[in-house]
């Protein structure tokens, strides 16, 4: 079982700008360091609007961790329906060790040699994709399986709240934060080929291997790469769509803590 971290608060807030820490002469930052106290939810038409996926998508999530103390799971994935959640924990004690939860009960473990949650320069791709009522995911281009023939699938048609770096509970006060950086978000409307992870995992900064794709392409619903100039005074905690579509990312960060803008990433 994993050991659940309730932060006990009666008030959270949005940041009006998040911390810039330059430590180079780079021009861009490149991710969002989240230390137990941010986590990202979002929004559409506008930033009142939540965003709910309904039918097939694929939601994307570059991200690395951190060495940490305590035996707290921590969440880096969460999807929130109206009837169901599904969650996704690095084991506390185990640095390359995944745990999916599915309302609330322990479904898989999966350890991966390639990985190591301690390192936090070590960026990894997580997919979450559903197609049609089924849902299963992948880690770098490694598809979580259930046993040695079968893919880990889990059944779910309920319309889904996603949200990245912790788990809300009932009273929507977060749960379990992550310890590590945010470096890059994709969410698509359509439920991505294993091929196109292993392509994505392969060329991390690419989105398909051609223009030509105009299907695959088209099927972006939102990016947010996090990939902002350095000469900017100050950065709100509402991050839009890079393509300007009224799509939104916006890190909600706890009392008294604060996430930075950092130039580490993949």
């Amino acid at each position: 079982m994993k050991n659940i971290l309730i932060i006990l608060i009666t008030n959270f807030f949005f940041l009006s700008c998040i911390d810039m820490i330059k430590s180079s002469d780079e021009e861009f930052y490149e991710s969002v360091h989240i230390q137990g106290g941010g986590w990202f939810e979002f929004y559409e038409n506008s930033e009142n609007e939540n965003l709910e996926l309904i039918d097939d998508f694929t939601l994307q999530v570059w991200f690395s961790g951190q060495a940490e103390t305590g035996d707290e799971a921590t969440c880096i994935a969460y999807l929130k329906g109206n009837l169901s959640n599904i969650a996704i924990y690095r084991n506390p004690n185990i640095n390359n060790m995944l745990m999916i939860y599915d309302n609330e009960d322990l479904i898989q473990e999966i350890e991966i040699e390639s990985i190591n949650f301690n390192e936090q320069e070590n960026f990894y791709l997580l997919s979450i994709i559903k197609n049609q009522n089924e849902i299963t995911i992948y880690i770098n281009d490694n598809l979580i399986m259930q046993d040695d023939a079968n893919p880990l699938v889990i059944i779910n048609d309920d319309t889904i709240k996603p949200i990245i770096g912790t788990t809300l509970n009932a009273n929507n006060a977060p749960e379990n934060l992550w310890y590590g950086y945010i470096d890059e978000i994709r969410l698509w409307n359509t439920a991505l080929h294993d091929t196109t992870i292993s392509f994505h995992n392969q060329y991390p900064t690419k989105l398909s291997s051609s223009y030509k794709e105009e299907d695959l392409l088209s099927s972006l619903h939102g990016l947010w790469d996090f990939r902002i100039d350095m000469s900017e005074e100050s950065i709100d905690n509402v991050f839009q769509n890079v393509d300007d579509n009224l799509v939104y990312a916006i890190i909600y960060t706890l009392e008294s803590m604060s996430n930075e803008l950092s130039e580490l990433g993949r």
